[in-house]
């Protein structure tokens, strides 16, 4: 393998990581901006697990603003990025 291929091949790598932590962030801000325009407020003790796979689900917990209670959201990918609820739940479980 030539020095310029390896270049190339970790500048690819650099690239694609940087790409896909740039779509974490973008969907991170979307279920943020989400969450204020259901509450009018961010919920507190908020997790967003959001994978660097578009096609993977997004999975959201945090204590609602009004009772406190623990809340879980699933959005999915439909598309080229639209983001969709497809589940919720209460609970710790």
């Amino acid at each position: 393998m030539t020095d310029l291929r390896k270049s190339f091949d970790g500048l690819a790598a650099v690239v694609a990581g940087w790409w896909g932590r740039r779509g974490v962030h973008q969907v991170e801000t979307w279920v943020r901006a989400y969450l204020v325009n259901r509450y009018g407020v961010l919920p507190v003790d908020l997790t967003i697990d959001c994978p660097a796979e578009p096609t993977s689900p997004v999975m959201v917990a945090y204590l609602t603003p009004r009772t406190g209670a623990r809340h879980h959201l699933q959005f999915a990918r439909w598309g080229s990025g639209t983001y969709y609820l497809v589940g919720e739940k209460d609970g710790d479980g």
